[in-house]
């Protein structure tokens, strides 16, 4: 029997890969653009609360890159 993934705010078309730390989805936002998406989602047991600091800034590095061969991070949420 096939799992479905339900992230809220995501249509999740398909699981694109997994490793112990995350897995990512391919999907459409449900609300506003019909732009293509990847979401990662990462297993929070293995990130300490420094871990998760250290993703909150690099997503924020990366959000002010405008740059076609860089995936552009919209948010990190728990």
């Amino acid at each position: 029997m096939k799992t479905t993934t339900v992230i809220a705010g995501y249509e999740i078309i398909e699981e694109l890969g997994d490793s112990p730390q995350a897995t990512v989805y391919k999907a459409y936002p449900e609300k506003g653009t019909t732009r293509l998406l990847t979401v990662k989602v990462l297993k929070t047991a293995f990130l300490s609360d420094n871990k998760k600091a250290q993703f909150r800034q690099k997503i924020e590095q990366l959000k002010v890159l405008n740059d076609p061969m860089v995936i552009t991070p919209k948010s990190f949420d728990e």
